[in-house]
């Protein structure tokens, strides 16, 4: 750790993926930047994904063209400045008899999706229809074809390791002159009469650090309840946040070639089985979470969930808790909306100026 400085420009609470962005943005632009990570930068919600750069296929159906339209431009920019870690990858839909949506649905919503994308450098989509399992692929053998009426196949982007982009963006960051500090913990603010006095601790050399911020930027995903309360009392639960746990499992002989996104028999959630690396990532959930952020695995009932929904379209295997390699699990840093259920909740970014809780030059 260099030497802090007395007064910065901007702290940032929270060295996920955001706060890493926005840390290099404001160096980009002069100012002095302080950045604290409590743990791991991007160990928490940015390295428990499903590893994808996607535009947000579902959430055409909650009209977040917005949304939808900027993640997709998001990804093509991602594609070109990160082509060492950000790959294309075919992702394929099945259309089943059962499917809360239907062909006509799924295609339309596949021309928005390349509509909303004009700009990108991969291929559109493309509808196939499937009678009595005849009509696919070689890379889709080992597909349930019960009742299955058709394949939508399109691209999006894979991330295979989303915590080194993390850190490449940290350490541009860190070029510019931005001072990034992972295991320093933000343990006391307040508001003085033009600028905080700010409190962390180093929890590697075991000391407490005071130094002053005029802008604190509260980028902490899941945490950023708790770190609003170093601030006041006053501001109101923000955070909703859902859980996502995945299953790891080998590859085996026969498998998709390709990703899949399919519409799971219990319920109707979407849900991926997406190769990776020598792997498959079979996830995810979406659960309401009010635990210990500290401590997110994926349960009992979730890795049921999971494997019974696997064994029903994978219909060549018969997999069981014996070929789990191993789960995982983070929670989407969603905003509160009480009385919606998990999926209809809002993925879009939002900004919270807190003058009005009184405390100026705080988000």
């Amino acid at each position: 750790m260099g030497k802090i400085k007395e007064h910065y420009d901007i702290l940032i609470v929270g060295g996920g993926i955001n706060g890493a962005g926005i840390a290099l943005d404001a160096a980009l632009r002069g100012y002095s930047v302080l950045l604290l990570e409590k743990n791991d930068f991007g160990g928490f919600t940015t390295s428990s994904s499903t590893k994808l750069i996607h535009g947000g296929l579902r959430y055409l159906e909650y009209m977040e063209f917005g949304l939808v339209r900027e993640s997709l431009r998001e990804r093509e920019i991602l594609l070109q400045n990160a082509p060492h870690l950000v790959k294309p990858v075919q992702i394929d839909l099945p259309i089943y008899k059962h499917s809360g949506r239907g062909p006509i649905i799924i295609k339309l919503g596949m021309i928005f999706y390349d509509l909303l994308s004009y700009d990108k450098s991969m291929p559109n989509h493309k509808v196939s229809f499937v009678k009595n399992g005849k009509g696919l692929t070689e890379s889709l053998n080992s597909l349930q074809t019960k009742d299955l009426k058709g394949i939508a196949s399109y691209f999006d982007c894979q991330i295979k390791y989303p915590e080194r982009l993390c850190l490449d963006t940290i350490l541009a960051a860190e070029k510019e002159g931005a001072e990034l500090l992972n295991y320093s913990p933000l343990i006391g603010m307040k508001l003085e009469s033009d600028f905080f006095s700010i409190k962390f601790k180093d929890i590697i050399e075991d000391r407490i650090i005071f130094t002053k911020a005029e802008y604190v930027i509260n980028a902490a995903g899941p945490f950023v309840d708790e770190v609003n309360k170093l601030a006041s009392t006053k501001i109101p639960r923000l955070m909703g946040g859902t859980k996502g746990s995945h299953l790891l499992i080998r590859k085996f002989e026969g498998g998709p070639e390709n990703g899949l996104y399919i519409e799971a028999i219990q319920d109707g959630r979407p849900f991926f089985i997406i190769p990776w690396d020598q792997y498959y990532l079979v996830g995810t959930t979406d659960i309401f979470y009010n635990d210990d952020l500290n401590r997110v695995t994926a349960t009992e009932d979730e890795i049921s969930y999971l494997l019974k929904e696997l064994n029903y379209f994978i219909d060549t295997e018969s997999f069981t808790c014996e070929d789990l390699l191993n789960t995982y699990s983070g929670i989407r840093p969603l905003p509160y909306e009480p009385g919606k259920k998990e999926t209809k909740v809002t993925r879009k970014h939002i900004i919270r100026d807190h003058e009005t809780e009184g405390l100026k030059n705080f988000f």
